[in-house]
């Protein structure tokens, strides 16, 4: 069963803004090419080389986003989607003891007595219950 995020006109907003950003870096790489005048010529290429891959890679992660899946959950695992860099967080479903609902978070309680969360607010109102509803099948959701 797969939770994707829920659609917000937010993150392309901010898709356009890392896209504006990164124009903004290619304006600067393009003045720091042409001034002769600068002793080290080559670390602002450099950065702006480096952020503009950075703002490339943000840009396409939030216009994306919607299509993810925020949380997995099979037969045995739930995982978790945790960013563009973090890998999914993976956890038996035998190893969750319980599961808490605490203002837009479902916290779920491990039997080593870790603690993950998953943001509810990150789903939309129905994949909120489907998630809880999947999770009952398993574990006490208070």
């Amino acid at each position: 069963m797969e939770f994707k995020y829920k659609n917000h006109p937010l993150w392309k907003v901010a898709g356009g803004i890392w896209l504006f950003v990164l124009l903004a870096d290619l304006g600067v790489m393009y003045v720091s090419f042409g001034d002769s005048a600068t002793n080290f010529t080559w670390i602002l290429p450099l950065f702006s080389v480096v952020t503009m891959i950075l703002c490339l890679m943000a840009a396409f992660f939030s216009f994306r986003v919607q299509q993810t899946d925020y949380v997995r959950i099979d037969d045995q695992i739930i995982s978790i989607h945790k960013g563009p860099v973090r890998p999914r967080q993976k956890i038996k479903l035998v190893d969750v003891k319980e599961g808490r609902i605490m203002d837009q978070q479902m916290v779920l309680i491990l039997r080593n007595e870790h603690e993950v969360s998953i943001n509810l607010r990150q789903l939309s109102i129905t994949n909120s219950e489907r998630l809880q509803q999947a999770l009952k099948k398993s574990t006490v959701i208070r």
